[in-house]
């Protein structure tokens, strides 16, 4: 067996037979949901795991189906959840569904991101809140009380992110087991003259009233944004050039600026073939550090039609076996930026750079890099109304 795709015969280990291959547990080549020796491996598991779950799904599926041809069959998503490919499974499902529980820090514009998620998994199309609690989240460290009117402005982002159902779990509080203190819209008192009951009922007549009028319809963006797991599994894997990445908070970096400014987005995956990405002026992808074979060449043709992309720090590095393309950063992306990175510094936690431009003074955070330009201009950053590609580094955006 070759060990070249993920580079396994560094530090020898090299695989000569199936019974060679362990899981990236703790007595294997690496620790699991941590770092790993053959980082190669780890996301060929990671592969594997997401389409060992996806079968089982289907299987389930498929079982329905021969007894029941017309009901949607759908299953409960989780927003920016790490393990599964939400693309993938999407194309699996009749209807996009997720439970939506925000922590008490949890920034709306975050919330609105995994709305966008779940609706751009499913091609655009109406998603269902599958849950959410009308009142308090059991399993935090602290069960807050929902303030009034919390939970309607929460229904309400969710379907104007594109939702076609509010649900909650749970209806009727349970007495036991751990979910006994989890919100329900009849709590452990039975009565229907509860706060959380008149609001949830109130709720139900509103959307009652504009329902017929808003089933269906379709969110149309400009601008679209790329979430890609295979970076989410690279990223948050790596030794350096610093601890503790986040993949969907940078993400969610670019995703907070147009939020603020109620531009919509649709939220797509990286493999968008080219028609698609046409009908976007500007497509964006935060940490896109692993370029999937033709993602590059695809970018390279929308730019030179007329769109404009925009991407950032550590993109491009990776290839689809997690290793890093020779040649300098950012690896297959480094022609369209028209920049070579010639190197990535890593900046503490309470460590941040000035950064000044012709548009723009910030103050940079998590990495900062020496970038030469090859092609790239200065002013790039201005707005254009030619296509452009744009890198930006690690500052805030607003």
């Amino acid at each position: 067996m070759s060990s070249a795709p993920c580079c396994a015969n560094f530090w020898s280990h090299t695989i000569y037979d199936w019974g060679d291959v362990v899981p990236p547990v703790s007595y294997g080549d690496g620790i699991s949901d941590a770092k790993c020796v053959v980082s190669g491996l780890q996301m060929d598991y990671r592969r594997f795991q997401n389409q060992a779950q996806l079968a089982c799904y289907t299987n389930e599926r498929d079982a329905i189906r021969a007894y029941d041809a017309a009901t949607p069959i759908t299953t409960n998503l989780m927003g920016t959840f790490k393990d599964l490919d939400y693309f993938e499974w999407a194309k699996e499902m009749d209807v996009v569904s997720w439970d939506n529980y925000p922590g008490m820090d949890t920034p709306p514009s975050f919330t609105a991101m995994c709305h966008d998620l779940m609706r751009g998994i499913g091609g655009n199309k109406p998603f269902m809140l599958m849950e959410q609690t009308p009142n308090q989240q059991n399993w935090f460290p602290f069960c807050k009380v929902k303030r009034p009117g919390e939970v309607r402005k929460l229904s309400w982002q969710a379907v104007s992110h594109g939702a076609d159902t509010v649900q909650f779990f749970q209806m009727k509080q349970s007495i036991g087991g751990c979910e006994r203190f989890h919100g329900a819209v009849i709590a452990h008192d039975g009565t229907e003259q509860s706060r959380v009951f008149k609001e949830t009922a109130a709720l139900g007549g509103e959307l009652d009233c504009i329902g017929k009028r808003i089933m269906g319809s379709e969110i149309r963006a400009k601008v679209a944004i790329m979430f890609d797991w295979q970076s989410y599994w690279s990223l948050e894997g790596c030794v350096g050039p610093t601890a503790g990445f986040s993949y969907p908070n940078e993400v969610h970096r670019f995703y907070r600026a147009f939020w603020r400014r109620n531009v919509p987005v649709d939220i797509i995956e990286s493999t968008t073939p080219l028609d698609k990405l046409k009908q976007y002026d500007l497509v964006v992808a935060p940490a896109l550090i692993t370029v999937l074979p033709g993602v590059a060449e695809t970018l390279e043709s929308y730019v030179s039609e007329g769109g404009s992309f925009i991407t950032g720090y550590m993109a491009g590095i990776h290839d689809e076996h997690d290793l890093v393309v020779p040649g300098g950063y950012p690896g297959k992306l480094r022609d369209l930026m028209g920049v070579w990175v010639e190197e990535i510094d890593a900046l503490a936690p309470d460590e941040t750079i000035e950064v000044h431009g012709d548009a723009v003074d910030a103050k940079g955070e998590i990495v900062a890099s020496i970038i030469h330009r090859e092609g790239a201009r200065r002013d790039r950053i201005r707005p254009r109304k030619s296509p452009d590609a744009i890198l930006v580094t690690g500052f805030e955006l607003y």
